[in-house]
């Protein structure tokens, strides 16, 4: 009885999507056809696989410099009292900073569901008009 119940609830829900559809990403790439009229797909995600390699490694940088710079981090005695409350504060009070700084972000970007799914059918109409 509980299959069949579940078996509806799925049957109504929307199709699942590829893992890039659903991280977002193409809603860059379709933002800037929406906005340009041109498509640049390959260029939308090779920028932000780049940005995703390059922030990765400015973090990790960022951390190692602040380890060194406020909590004297010594690579041969890491388990320091100083080293300790700076692994604490990384992995706390930062990690929670730069959480609210994306919240801002993603809240100031303007882009929800709605301005999304317009953009969608303005774009399968732009695209079909095109093919015919």
């Amino acid at each position: 009885m509980w299959q069949d119940a579940r078996h509806r609830r799925r049957a109504h829900a929307e199709p699942r999507r590829p893992e890039h559809e659903r991280t977002g990403i193409h809603t860059a790439a379709d933002f800037s056809e929406w906005q340009t009229g041109r498509r640049f797909t390959g260029m939308v995600f090779a920028t932000i696989g780049f940005s995703l390699k390059a922030g990765l490694a400015m973090g990790s940088a960022a951390f190692l410099w602040l380890m060194e710079g406020v909590w004297n981090y010594d690579t041969r005695s890491p388990g320091a009292p100083d080293a300790i409350a700076g692994y604490q504060f990384s992995g706390s009070i930062s990690v929670g900073l730069l959480f609210l700084g994306c919240v801002l972000c993603v809240a100031l970007c303007g882009l929800n569901r709605t301005v999304t799914r317009r953009m969608g059918m303005e774009l399968a109409a732009r695209r079909s008009a095109a093919a015919t």
